[in-house]
């Protein structure tokens, strides 16, 4: 073995036969901080992402994967240890699931969250 490392290019292909996506791009801007111990605090972000099925890049928001768009969303801390967050993701598959068209996906999420 001479201590050379080398790469793997894994290909993997949906029904259709096209190259599923192993690379992705995500990127936020936020605005404000939301901080649990702080009552009243909050934060808006607009992020965009380019996500395929198989990249290691990741969303902080909702973990999506196969996705390319954008979100909106805001957090607000009406109480201590209490968190309300929601979200809109607009978007397009990055390689279609079904056929060769890609869907579109369209995500709204509200949650409440307490930290014990």
């Amino acid at each position: 073995m001479d201590g050379r490392s080398q790469q793997v290019n894994i290909k993997a292909y949906n029904d259709a036969g096209q190259k599923i996506k192993n690379d992705g791009v995500f990127t936020e801007v936020r605005y404000k901080s939301a901080d649990w111990n702080v009552r009243n605090s909050y934060d808006v972000f607009l992020n965009y992402r380019r996500v395929g099925s198989l990249s290691g890049v990741s969303s902080v928001e909702d973990y999506s994967k196969n996705v390319q768009g954008v979100q909106i969303g805001a957090t607000y801390i009406p109480w201590k240890n209490w968190k309300l967050k929601g979200f809109y993701l607009a978007g397009k598959q990055v390689t279609p699931t079904i056929g060769t068209d890609k869907q579109d996906v369209n995500v709204i999420r509200g949650q409440l969250e307490y930290k014990f």
